[in-house]
């Protein structure tokens, strides 16, 4: 009886195994992608497909982009000289009076102001995107959805 036992246990421990793999393989619709550089966003046509605008700082580096491809939506970061930010500033609007389709929003506004991120919105007929950016640092995570 014991052999039958071990050969259900073996059998179950594969059967699992084989279906963890398989979900692990299943196309994710969530695509991260690293640009170490702004050419290298821009190369890559990360603003043409209109993932980010082409508005960000041009010392911008270190651009990470986690895009949801069912949803159309995205959230990322990007580093870029401090001094760049007033230029950046002058392309958004301070006024973040808005209702993106983001769960508990106002809690997430209100977490990223408490940790002393200044938001700020640009918009286009298409797409509008939320920046959290921490301007001394040099650095920025954004969220974007189509309308």
């Amino acid at each position: 009886m014991k052999p039958l036992f071990h050969s259900i246990s073996i059998t179950l421990f594969l059967f699992v195994i084989l279906v963890g793999g398989f979900i692990y393989l299943l196309p994710n619709d969530t695509v991260t992608t690293h640009y170490a550089t702004l050419e290298a966003a821009h190369d890559a046509h990360l603003f043409g497909r209109g993932w980010l605008p082409n508005i960000l700082p041009s010392s911008t580096y270190d651009i990470q982009t986690s895009n949801h491809l069912d949803s159309n939506t995205s959230v990322g970061k990007f580093s870029f000289e401090p001094s760049q930010y007033k230029l950046f500033s002058s392309h958004v609007q301070h006024d973040t009076h808005i209702y993106p389709p983001f769960s508990n929003w106002e809690n997430t506004l209100a977490h990223k102001h408490k940790q002393g991120f200044q938001s700020s919105i640009y918009a286009t007929d298409r797409c509008t995107w939320i920046f959290f950016c921490k301007p001394l640092d040099g650095f920025c995570e954004y969220m974007m959805w189509l309308h």
